[in-house]
């Protein structure tokens, strides 16, 4: 499993998976990130670059991430190559803007909080 970000839910993740004798490795920019304690498969790069990723995702069966910041386009070029990403760079781009979030929840019959669009600071009430 490659999980792209290395911070604490890299770190819960990767110990997860340990106990179901899986194996995980993280990319992170930071080598002193705290999935680094325990994770001795670590790669050091960026979750904006794409050769970053290509070395993460190689020997993974599935590529998953700790957060929302990854570029949903740089999952999809991921799956274009053939690697599984959970959750899909479909799913991404629709978590990634709170608008269209919102929207896709309620067109979902999913109960969400009053929203609409802001564009600039005159049109926050």
């Amino acid at each position: 499993m490659g999980i792209i970000g290395g911070g604490q839910l890299a770190l819960m993740l990767a110990r997860a998976a340990s106990q179901l004798g899986l194996r995980a490795r993280a990319l992170d920019s930071s080598p002193e990130c705290p999935a680094r304690r325990e994770i001795a498969d670590f790669c050091e790069g960026s979750h904006l670059s794409l050769a970053a990723l290509d070395k993460l995702a190689t020997d993974a069966d599935v590529i998953t991430l700790e957060n929302e910041f990854v570029e949903a386009s740089l999952l999809a070029e991921l799956e274009a190559k053939g690697h599984e990403v959970w959750p899909s760079s479909r799913t991404m781009s629709l978590v990634q803007d709170k608008l269209v979030q919102k929207q896709t929840l309620q067109n979902a019959a999913v109960c969400v909080v009053d929203f609409g669009p802001v564009n600039d600071g005159a049109s926050v009430p």
